[in-house]
């Protein structure tokens, strides 16, 4: 008899939770990362955002290589693991700014001048690093995600224009004028009416 009450809190609950923003329940974001993504409503400036959370994760990468902890590996895996997580957010982003037609040009060039970083440094790990086997598959996934980031960014802002074509089917030039028949061209003209006196 009381199980319908005890369903009630769950009721709330789930009710609750589909009021959180879809970036609150990103675990790979860090709780001022939420904020600030939540604050910025602008596709394309979003795009720079996560640009700099992935600098963090690398850089986290980067601290762990040179401790002396044992748990190094499945640190680094962590880090790398929430990197990936982040190019996928920048991936939602660049088609967000698309259809907003946000101003992406400045976006981009950021994308590849710091994902050509992020890759040189992803690929100096598969040959050096702790405990390589901890995150071997989650550093191979890192590459690949950070590689199609930057193709889409090579793509430019909008790609579905430069695939544009101008109609075929149009004539050379416009049709000539008749010749002299005294035809003005355009609506024939009323003609004037004549009143008549009685």
């Amino acid at each position: 008899m009381r199980k319908p009450f005890l369903m009630i809190p769950l009721l709330v609950f789930i009710s609750a939770a589909a009021f959180i923003p879809a970036h609150a329940k990103d675990d790979y974001l860090r709780p001022q990362e939420i904020d600030d993504i939540r604050d910025e409503q602008d596709a394309g400036k979003r795009i720079i955002l996560y640009l700099s959370f992935a600098q963090r994760r690398l850089d986290d990468v980067r601290s762990s290589e040179v401790s002396n902890s044992r748990k190094a590996g499945q640190d680094i895996q962590k880090s790398l693991d929430e990197y990936n997580s982040i190019m996928g957010a920048i991936d939602e982003s660049i088609a967000d700014a698309r259809k907003q037609r946000a101003m992406l040009t400045k976006p981009l060039e950021e994308l590849k001048a710091q994902g050509t970083a992020f890759l040189r440094f992803l690929h100096s790990l598969q040959t050096d690093g702790p405990n390589r086997s901890d995150y071997l598959f989650t550093l191979e996934e890192a590459i690949d995600a950070t590689q199609d980031e930057l193709n889409a960014a090579k793509e430019g802002p909008y790609p579905e224009l430069k695939n544009r074509k101008p109609p075929s089917d149009l004539p050379p030039a416009p049709p000539p004028p008749p010749k002299n028949s005294g035809d003005e061209g355009g609506p024939p003209r009323k003609k004037g009416r004549t009143s008549q006196q009685n």
